[in-house]
């Protein structure tokens, strides 16, 4: 049985389903089986009566999976919104025994399962649980994507405090650029954002990826330009030994 791993975020809109199409797609050329999970999406568009995930969908299309799409992701909610509210008003309830469910097959086929979660760390799931809980009973350690911003610093050191106080491994920090930069503030922010974080924590740094603009739009960016951008902006060799 493979090893699952967690991604969560400082924040929402970090990047995170970015950065595990990046991880994926970097492990997978090291002979590794990998497989993806993203148990609860939301905000997912309705087409003809079905709910189409578009993260799960796009991480199924980059791992090249073959699992069954239901498996990768159970729980789909129309509304862009917090789990909990989006299940609220679609009238459904999330339950963590569907998702262990679907998370245990999934680790039966593959060398590493990266599941992605909805959010941050403490992301209402249910009306007495969280993010944080799903990845304490499934027992994963957890990687976390830092969004390149102003801020940044303040949410990944409450990130990791809590995840410690929780007693939850940590295995690295990735930080991404989500969005191109548009000032000079910006700019300022990002460039010193990684010696900040550097300085107050000693979470292996193990990226530091840029936009990517095209990246969900494989046929508009060729893979082995991606592939380019990737190693040298993931130390692929240790993120592999943190991992395995």
């Amino acid at each position: 049985m493979g090893k699952g791993i967690f991604v969560t975020g400082t924040d929402t809109g970090v990047g995170k389903t970015v950065v595990t199409a990046c991880l994926v797609s970097l492990l997978s050329n090291t002979g590794l089986d990998v497989g993806v999970m993203k148990p609860i999406e939301t905000g997912c568009p309705n087409r003809n009566g079905r709910l189409i995930p578009g993260d799960a969908t796009f991480l199924k299309r980059v791992s090249h999976s073959k699992d069954d799409l239901s498996l990768i992701s159970p729980y789909r909610f129309s509304k862009p919104l917090a789990p909990l509210i989006a299940a609220e008003i679609d009238h459904k309830k999330i339950e963590i025994k569907k998702i262990r469910f679907a998370y245990q097959k999934l680790r039966e086929k593959h060398d590493i399962l990266f599941v992605e979660g909805a959010g941050g760390l403490l992301v209402p799931l249910t009306r007495k649980r969280t993010n944080l809980d799903l990845i304490l009973e499934l027992n994963m350690p957890i990687i976390v994507v830092v969004g390149s911003k102003l801020g940044a610093v303040n949410h990944t050191l409450l990130t990791l405090d809590r995840a410690r106080e929780s007693g939850v491994k940590i295995l690295g920090l990735l930080i991404n650029q989500p969005s191109p930069s548009s000032s000079f503030r910006n700019r300022l922010v990002e460039k010193t954002n990684l010696g900040l974080i550097r300085s107050f924590t000693e979470v292996p740094i193990v990226g530091n990826i840029p936009y990517i603009p095209l990246i969900s739009k494989p046929h508009l960016f060729p893979k082995p330009a991606l592939t380019n951008i990737l190693k040298t902006a993931i130390d692929v060799e240790k993120f592999r030994t943190l991992i395995v």
